[in-house]
Parts: structure tokens; sequence; C-alpha cells
């Protein structure tokens, strides 16, 4: 047996001393004397930030002590060690705690709603639920007590459901398969109110199938059977889900389940119906072929119509710049015509009066240098002398004769 003992790091060792029985606790790194002692190695628990240590000592008395930690099991004072872990809830989680108060026999009832981490003190503990819950063969086969948990999901859910043997009003039994939509809005009203609310939104739907079918015979259920799909022919259902903290948002009609007779009969019924409704759309179908077919001649013609006429447009527009065009020449060419004769006669007037301005000089002058004009001119101008009418090739003539012998001329 060594005379010394060493105790390596981030360890412990119970020593327990020969003859006094007295124990210590030695932690490493040491060197410690080991005559007559007893060397026992503790076996460490270690908890992260997301877990906490639960403690049972000897005594009775619990602890957690919540992570980053670490504790050595030490069979003096303690009975049980475990390391656990904390409860993560997303923000669509709850739990719901106790809490023991203190010197009291009165217990506190909370509920923590996510994100967060949940790390239990030692006087809480969590609420179990024991909920009706399907079975593994059937989704829409619920039993007691098969859904079992603490973590509650406030999210909308959904659940199949089939009423099975319900009656109608000619004493037809039918299978009515549904769907049902639902959501958690209140946790503390759910508690006070029921201990299982499935099997309450169970027994709520079933009365309100019950009731509908009570009232319709078979034929009429075929017909209406879509009502199921309204929230109005579930009263029960969502006064009961409301009055437990629930919500009922929709619930859908899956289809229904006769007997064998009865389903046969409905099968040949439908199938009768899918032929007339597929005939029915045959016909329909030929029908606007037709349509289709006339409105499409129908375009057409308007559409050779219309370019018809966009043709006998164009050519007219054709037509009128060609006159406007024609126009425009003649007009240019008239215009020049009359800029000529214009060109012609103002030269012409410009010539006589230029011609009358040098005979008006002439007289001017004659006059400053004493000359009668008068007579001047009846010597250039005479008188004219006789008329003489000729007759040749059936015209008349004039000739005047200023005085000399007719017969000369």
């Amino acid at each position: 047996m060594p005379l010394f003992k060493t105790i390596p790091t981030r360890e412990q060792y119970l020593v327990r001393e020969k003859g006094t029985g007295r124990t210590h606790i030695i932690e490493g790194p040491n060197y410690v004397n080991a005559f007559r002692k007893s060397f026992e190695r503790l076996n460490p628990s270690a908890a992260s930030e997301r877990q906490y240590i639960y403690i049972e000592e000897l005594s009775g008395d619990v602890r957690h002590v919540p992570g980053p930690s670490l504790i050595f099991f030490n069979p003096i004072i303690h009975n049980y060690i475990v390391c656990k872990d904390g409860i993560a809830l997303d923000a669509s989680s709850a739990l719901v705690v106790y809490k023991q108060i203190s010197e009291s026999d009165e217990v506190e009832q909370r509920v923590v709603y996510g994100p967060t981490l949940f790390l239990p003190t030692a006087d809480e503990w969590l609420h179990s639920f024991s909920w009706h819950g399907p079975t593994q063969e059937n989704k829409t086969d619920y039993k007691p007590n098969l859904n079992k948990f603490t973590v509650l999901k406030i999210i909308p859910d959904q659940m199949y459901f089939n009423v099975n043997d319900a009656r109608t009003k000619d004493d037809a039994l039918i299978r009515i398969k549904l769907m049902i939509f639902y959501e958690l809005r209140e946790v503390n009203v759910m508690l006070k109110q029921t201990a299982d609310p499935i099997a309450d939104i169970i027994n709520a739907v079933s009365s309100d199938t019950i009731t509908f079918l009570a009232k319709v015979t078979y034929e009429e259920f075929v017909d209406a059977a879509n009502a199921l799909n309204n929230l109005d022919s579930f009263p029960n259902l969502v006064s009961r889900a409301k009055r437990m903290g629930f919500l009922i948002s929709k619930v859908i009609y899956r289809g229904f389940k006769a007997d064998d007779k009865l389903q046969n009969i409905h099968d040949q019924a439908v199938s009768n119906r899918n032929n007339l409704r597929l005939t029915r759309e045959k016909e329909v179908n030929t029908q606007k072929q037709e349509e289709t077919q006339l409105l499409a001649e129908k375009q057409k013609l308007e559409l050779e119509k219309k370019v018809e006429v966009e043709q006998m447009k164009n050519a007219f527009e054709i037509k009128k710049q060609e006159l406007g065009l024609s126009i425009e020449l003649a007009k240019k060419s008239l215009t020049e015509n009359l800029r000529q004769e214009k060109e012609v006669h103002d030269s012409y007037m410009n010539n006589e009066w230029a011609k009358y301005e040098h005979k008006l000089r002439h007289y001017k002058l004659l006059k400053s240098m004493g000359v009668d004009l008068t007579e001047y001119l009846l010597r250039e101008n005479p008188k004219p002398g006789k008329v003489i009418k000729y007759v040749s090739n059936n015209t008349d003539s004039i000739h005047i004769h200023h005085g000399t012998d007719p017969a000369k001329h």
C-alpha cells in the first residue's frame, strides 16, 4: 500500500480514515498521505447551460442546480444525481407549471409561453395531459389516454373523425367522414373547463351530425350533404369549443359511407348521374364547337368585309390624292398663265404709258414754242368724212372717208 496518494486535477475523492471513521473530501490536484486511509473516487455530473442537475439527498430534500455546473456524487449525503435537459419551447408551445408555496398548502399555477428555455426549480412540477388520441391503425379511431404529453401546442391543428352509425329520417345508417380544424386560444380556460378537450370535441361534433341526419331522408341527405361544410351545421361543437378556450375555424365534409345495399344503390345512382352528366357535357361541347365554328365563320366574313372596305377606302384615298394632284397641277398651270398674261398686259400698258408720256412731253414742248395745239391736233387727226358702207361676201363693212374720192380706194 503506497504511503501517498496523487489526486489528479478536476477530480474529487472521498477519504475515510480507518479507526476513527471520519470522512472528508479531497479535490485535485493534490498529493496526500495515504496511511490508514481509503480513497473512493466520486463520479461527476456536468450540466451545460441548457441543462440542470437533479439532486436527491439522503435527507429527502431535492435540489435543482441549473447549468453550467459540475456536481460530484457524494454517497455520504446524496441518494441520486442525474443531469436533465431543459425544456425548449418555441413560439407555438406552452407549459403549465405548478409551484408549492413555501410554508403553505397552496399551489400556484402559471402558464409558460415560448419561445424560451424552461429550467424547473425543485419546488415546481409540470402538468401532464392525457387526451383522446388516434390509434396507429386508423387515424379516425380515437381512444382515451392515447395522447400523453406535457408541452401544449397553441397553433392551429386538425383532426380526422368519422361519425359512425348515424341514422337518417328514414332509418338509413350512414358513416359521416369529417375533418375538424381547431386552435387552442385560452390555456387557463381550457384547464378549468375540461380534462380532455378532444373527447368533448368528438362528443359535440357527433351530436351535431346525428341531429342533422335525423331531420332528412337518405335522398335528401345526398342532395344536402354539402351543408356539413358550413359551421352553422355544428352549433354544439362551436359553442362547446368556445367554452373550453378553443376556436373551431372550419369543418370539412369528406364524404359518407352507407351500408352495402344502400351504397350499391347510391353508387348506381351516382354512375347514372355521371353518365347523364357526361352525355350532357358531350352535347354541350358539341354545341359549343358548332357555336365556335359559326363564330369563326362570322368573324371570317366580318374580316373579309373589313378588308374589302379597307381596300375601297385605300382606292378612294388614292383617287382622291390623284384628283387633288391634278387640281393642284391645273391650279399651278392657271396661276402661271395668269401671271404670264399679267406680265404681257403690264408690258403693253407700260409701253402705252411711255408713248403717252412721250406725246405729252412733245405737246408741252410745242405749247412752250407757241404752237396752237388745237389746230395741230386737228391737222394730225382730221374729222372723218363720208361713211361708205361696203357689202362684200354677205358681210357688211364700214369705211370712213376723210374727203378723198372713195373710188380711189
